[in-house]
């Protein structure tokens, strides 16, 4: 199993606005077309920002490799 494609989709998040502006989700897909969710937090940039820096990660080192090595993906 590989991971096959990964997107991230920016939330809004409506007035009071509990645990901030935005959520920043992560979706991956596996090449078995099993799919997990995922949300990441940073707070010193922007959203889109942060979407983006996922995304260009993720295509690098992430794309084609196994998802069960979790440590060594996220190093």
């Amino acid at each position: 199993m590989k991971i096959a494609d990964a997107r991230t989709f920016v939330v809004a998040n409506p007035p009071p606005s509990y645990g901030g502006r935005y959520f920043v989700f992560v979706k991956l897909v596996t090449d078995d077309g099993i799919e997990g969710i995922g949300e990441a937090y940073v707070a010193t940039f922007g959203p889109h920002t942060v979407a983006r820096m996922i995304e260009d990660v993720c295509d690098r080192p992430g794309i084609g490799a196994s998802p069960f090595l979790r440590e060594a993906l996220w190093r």
